[in-house]
Formats: structure tokens, sequence, C-alpha cells
């Protein structure tokens, strides 16, 4: 070869070499990647993965944290030895690392490692979770082998071919399918989407907001097939599903605003004929409501005397916690005032005649703004009216579904036990009979025989 050629060739050759190294360099991944979702902040990452702000903006040379496009990849420090992309969701209910690692075909040690993960009690609905962006095909249906089934069984009643199914969930010999965990699969393109997590016969299952607050209404929801029978508890509270007639299946439970922050039970069992059935627990999580002290009170000793005050409380949980199947009312409830205007609000500690803070408010106090008429919030049935100790002259109205209204300190009822009233049906006069500091309408709702915060009926429709 003719020599300059030859310089020349080896000489471009170094110069390409070493042309592309650098920005091939910076193209090597030091860790598992994220990709930017609409919304996002380097906060918001942050608090998904775990890690702090300075150390994203490090180890990916960011200039201006606060300029950040979707769509865009950026590694997450402190995770070594993973790879690929990733992304957090929050778990929803029935839910576990056992389901979560077959739906992403991810090993349960890796989400493990991934999580930092110690105990099982990490593991909740409503917790996020750091898992795989994966090709796999999406198993996105579930179902459960029944006793006396066998998988080969299970696999043909879903069209689904059995040694598939034993691979794709972590199987190593077909009759070590537990009936206790529900085989995941792909479902087909004309079958209506399945929350993972959610029970076999089931196509979602959830909360209408997780965490769950102390002293709130949660409103649990199942959509699946028609006819099933649904049961379950949560924080040790038997729950009540009613069917609306759309394939969904509607629970509402009251949290107790003196309900201890922290993880607590949460149990459903699916029937759809005696033989056919599955059930999960779980933990889900409740925060505090974060709830002030009122100033201190005096009032009558009396109404504060347990002697009084333990039998009301006896007669007024007896009466709301009865279930009405049927759903009495319809639309979003109104103040029981013509002018809102509040003394006090639920929740709050309160302390009588000097002792401690042992109490809370177990309702809303309405003052008087404009008159003294008292009116029905919705439609729904007198259950009790009468004299109590602490809460004077009340009634008591039955919505149905576990729902009850209460007023208290009355000046005159005027309904009757039986009567059916209607929104704006005036039921009675404010007054300041029991214990008060003045003259003032006390008004409560109850969720399947727990108190819970009125403004959330006054601001959300149920069911």
């Amino acid at each position: 070869m003719n020599k300059p050629l030859f310089v020349i060739i080896f000489l471009s050759f170094l110069l390409f070499r070493f042309s592309i190294s650098p920005v091939f360099a910076q193209d090597i991944q030091v860790g598992p990647t994220y990709t930017i979702q609409p919304g996002d902040t380097l906060g918001v990452i942050a608090s998904k993965f775990g890690v702090s702000i300075d150390d994203i903006i490090t180890i990916n040379n960011i200039e201006n944290p606060n300029i950040l496009a979707a769509g865009q990849q950026i590694v997450i420090p402190g995770l070594e030895g993973v790879t690929g992309n990733l992304t957090a969701e929050t778990i929803p209910l029935g839910s576990s690392l056992t389901s979560l690692s077959v739906k992403h075909q991810f090993p349960v040690s890796m989400l493990i490692k991934l999580n930092k993960i110690t105990s099982p009690e990490e593991v909740y609905a409503g917790s996020s979770l750091i898992l795989p962006v994966t090709d796999q095909i999406s198993l996105n249906r579930s179902v459960a082998i029944q006793p006396g089934e066998s998988i080969l069984e299970t696999a043909a009643q879903v069209n689904q071919n059995p040694w598939i199914m034993i691979l794709q969930n972590n199987l190593e010999k077909s009759w070590l399918a537990n009936p206790a965990i529900p085989l995941l699969y792909a479902g087909n393109s004309n079958e209506p989407a399945q929350q993972i997590g959610a029970l076999p016969f089931l196509t979602s299952l959830y909360f209408d907001k997780l965490p769950i607050i102390q002293g709130q209404t949660v409103k649990i929801t199942a959509t699946g097939e028609q006819g099933l029978y649904l049961t379950g508890s949560l924080s040790g509270k038997e729950l009540h599903f009613s069917p609306t007639g759309d394939g969904r299946y509607v629970a509402l439970q009251g949290i107790s605003a003196l309900t201890d922050p922290g993880l607590v039970d949460f149990s459903l069992a699916v029937k759809k004929t005696e033989t056919s059935k599955f059930e999960i627990s779980q933990k889900v999580l409740v925060q505090s409501g974060f709830y002030p002290e009122d100033p201190p009170l005096s009032v009558d000793p009396q109404t504060i005397d347990p002697i009084y005050t333990e039998p009301e409380e006896q007669t007024v949980k007896q009466i709301t916690s009865t279930f009405t199947p049927q759903q009495l009312w319809s639309g979003q409830f109104r103040d029981p005032v013509d002018d809102p205007c509040y003394k006090s609000i639920f929740g709050v500690r309160r302390i009588y005649n000097g002792g401690a803070y042992l109490n809370y408010h177990g309702g809303l106090d309405y003052g008087v703004c404009a008159n003294l008429n008292i009116y029905a919030p919705a439609a729904g049935t007198v259950v009790f009216t009468g004299p109590l100790t602490a809460l004077g002259n009340a009634t008591y109205i039955d919505h149905g579904l576990g729902i009850f209204t209460g007023y208290g300190h009355q000046a005159e009822i005027l309904v009757n036990i039986g009567d059916h009233v209607e929104p704006g049906q005036q039921i009675g006069i404010i007054g300041a009979t029991g214990r008060v500091t003045g003259p003032h309408l006390h008004w409560e709702i109850w969720a399947n025989g727990v108190r819970v915060n009125p403004v959330q009926w006054l601001e959300n429709t149920y069911p």
C-alpha cells in the first residue's frame, strides 16, 4: 500500500475513534433509570425512590433543577446492582410482593433489594413500591384455583395454556399452585381490564382515598360479575357491601377519630357459589387527622358523669349500628340549618371541668346565625327522638346503608319515630338542652357505627 495513503487512513481511524469515545462514555448507564412523567419535580422523584435531590442532581449533572422534560430519562442513585428503567407505583388493594413479582416477571428477591424492604409490614395498600418497566406480556387477569381443581382445569376455564401459566406464575410444579394465591395470566384484548391485585371475579377493588384519615368515611368499591356476595372487615368493623346494579359493590365505613395512626387490618371475601370463593387480607395505612385542642370547657358535672353518659353512649351506638340495606337518600347532603356558621368543628380534642384531653368532638356545632330552624339534610326515616343527658333533646335519622344523622340540644323536636323525612323538611328547633355552654345545634353523622366528619358529606356525593 502507498505509505502516504496508509498514514492518512491510520490517522483518520484514530481521529474517528477518539472523537466518538467521549460521547459514548456519557451514554453509559451508571444505575437504573426513571422516565420523567408530566408534573414530576425532583422533589417528587426523590420522594418516590427514597433518595436525596442533591444526589439526583449530582449523578445526572443537572444544571437547572427547575427544568425537567417529560419523557427524559434520568439515573436514580443508590441502587447499585440494579439496571433498566424503573417506575414507582402505589400498591393497590389485594397486591403482594408475590403477585407484583409475577405481574412484572421480576424476582421477589430483587423487589426486596430494590425497595430495601426489611419487613412484610412495609408492603401495604397505598404505599409506594419501586418496580421495573419491562417489555413482558402484561399479566392483567387473575383466576383462583378452586377446591378439588387442578391447574390444568383452571387454565382451561380461562382458555390459557397451563404450562405457560405455570412458568409465568413462577411455579416449579403444577401441584404447587396455592388456592390462596390467584394465578395471573394475559387476558384477551376483548376482555375488560382487571386491576392487578383484585380478586378473581372482580375487575377492580379500591378505596376512594389512600391512606385513610382519622375520622373520615371510607368508600370501598369492587366491580365485577353480577350476583357476587362480598363480606369483609376494616379496622375491626364488619363491612356491608351493597350492589348498585351496574356491577359495582360499595361499602361505606367510618374510621374513628381516635384510631391510632398506623397500619390497620383490611380483609375481603368474594363468593360466587358455595364452592367458588376467594379471600384476601392486607394492611392499610391510617394517618392522623391533625385535630387541634379546644379551649377548656366548664359544664354541668352530671353531663360528664359516666353513670349517665355511658348508658347514653350505649343507646346511641345501638341505634347507629343497625344496617338498612336500602339507600334512602340521593345526591349530596345539605346543611341542617339555613345560614351555616360553625361554633366547633369535628374531631377537636376536648377537656371538661379541668380534666384531661381524653374526649373529642363527634360532630359539627352550628351557632344561631339566621333562625332556629333545623332541617333534614337528606331523605330518611326517624328512628329515635327523646331526651339524653349529654345531647339533650335528640333526634336520629336512618338514611340507609349504615348512615345515620343525629341532632342534639334541641329546644323542640318536630318529628316522631317512624316518620319519613325529605331533605329540607323542618325537624326541630335549636336550643340549649344537655351538655352546652349556650344555644346551638350539634349535628353528627355515623357511618356503619362510627362517628365521621360531616363536612365530607357536604362536599362529596355518596355512595
